[in-house]
């Protein structure tokens, strides 16, 4: 197994009941609630039989067991800071507000029918007739009262609503909303004017962002497939579009999948004297030609992986043609590796970027996915996914990348 030397907390079952372990197995939170979810933010949604709560690392309730569902939010766009300390919460009716986990209480009470966090503190709010508003979970006040057709946060410092079919645009400043305005005159995107005759905007040449003409290839035709494909004298070749326009594999292979969507990646299964192989734009071998079959549909080719077909089962090699997985009537990417079917078992082959592929044979009933990441604080992180370990009641539990299992019976 692979290891860590940071610390996290893990959900972990022990029979019915969860718990939290470290990385290392050892159980930290003792197994004592009914379901467990990841930490997010510095704290966890656990269950209490149908009642969901929170806690925090430390094992302390910071969310009253009160609700049907809980979540920690997470901005639409990266760029935005976590609005941590607050939860949403739901009732059992599906009825949602915010929690606010410093002062342990309601700061939006629980009578939306929606609310998600958009951009830093800025929470988009639903009401049952769906009309919609802005509000700023920091300085707890509205910058859009619940009253709009849309409203939704353009960055953390401007709100776009639209009533009546109009839009209009609100600045956020302190946590306060300012001066309504007319969307179309504040707008921050102006259409630009139609181009002038005999510029070369009109010309169709290429112009930078000040109008002037650019250093850049003008844009390329895209091809259609039947002008894509080469076939001469009985062989076969391939034309690339964007972002590859230009390269040409020659018409020299016996046959060429190119059906699979792999163009994109600048890649295509090829074969020759009998034998599949890869090529690159270049005409460039990446696998050598000696395999029966490739499904290019199932690999993760950006990352060196590809899937080979042989004796109607399916193999993940590496790019030296080293076979990672094999003997499998299934492959499908998730987001930490791939998960394998074999007869009725399932799988995980994980492939985390900067750790050595790691196999775990298929032994599960079912493979949840996605995967989930969890940050370790020192610029690391591992990965683990949702397994049924039988058809057994109860027998979920989590996997992570390093093989171990968090789960006993």
């Amino acid at each position: 197994m692979q290891g860590f030397a940071q610390d996290a907390l893990i959900p972990y079952r022990v029979k019915d009941k969860w718990g939290y372990a470290s990385l290392d197995g050892t159980l930290r939170i003792p197994a004592q609630y009914d379901r467990c979810e990841l930490f997010q933010n510095g704290y966890a949604a656990v269950n209490k039989g149908s009642m969901v709560g929170a806690i925090n690392a430390k094992n302390e309730v910071v969310v009253p067991f009160d609700y049907f569902m809980i979540y920690f939010p997470v901005p639409a766009e990266r760029r935005y800071p976590r609005a941590n300390n607050y939860a949403v919460v739901a009732t059992r009716d599906n009825r949602y507000g915010v929690y606010d986990i410093v002062s342990q209480r309601l700061i939006l009470d629980t009578v939306y029918s929606g609310v998600d966090n958009q951009a830093g503190t800025l929470f988009t709010v639903e009401k049952k007739r769906h009309e919609k508003g802005v509000f700023d979970v920091s300085s707890r006040q509205w910058i859009a009262e619940a009253i709009y057709y849309e409203a939704d946060p353009v960055s953390d410092t401007i709100v776009k609503v639209e009533k009546d079919g109009k839009e209009f645009v609100i600045p956020v400043r302190d946590g306060k909303p300012g001066p309504m305005s007319d969307w179309a005159v504040a707008s921050l995107s102006p259409v630009p004017p139609p181009p002038a005759p005999g510029t070369w905007e009109e010309k169709g040449e290429v112009v930078d962002v000040n109008g002037l003409p650019s250093r850049s290839k003008p844009a390329v035709p895209r091809l259609t497939f039947k002008e894509q494909l080469i076939r001469k004298d009985g062989r076969y070749g391939f034309r690339f579009n964007a972002p590859f326009a230009g390269d040409v594999i020659p018409a020299i292979y016996d046959s060429i999948d190119c059906a699979n969507g792999s163009e994109s990646e600048g890649l295509m299964a090829v074969k020759k004297k009998g034998k599949w192989g890869v090529v690159n734009t270049k005409n460039a071998v990446v696998l050598p030609f000696i395999y029966e079959g490739l499904d290019m549909t199932r690999g993760d080719h950006r990352n060196g992986f590809f899937v080979i077909v042989s004796n109607g089962k399916k193999s993940i090699i590496d790019r030296k043609g080293i076979v990672l997985a094999s003997g499998l009537d299934d492959i499908y990417l998730t987001g930490a590796g791939f998960v394998l079917t074999a007869g009725e078992d399932h799988g995980v082959l994980f492939t985390v970027e900067g750790t050595q592929p790691l196999l775990v044979k298929p032994q599960f009933y079912i493979v949840i996915t996605p995967s989930k990441e969890v940050p370790l604080g020192n610029g690391k992180s591992i990965h683990v996914i949702d397994v049924v370990a039988n058809n057994k009641a109860r027998s979920r539990g989590y996997l992570a990348s390093t093989g171990r299992l968090f789960f006993e019976d």
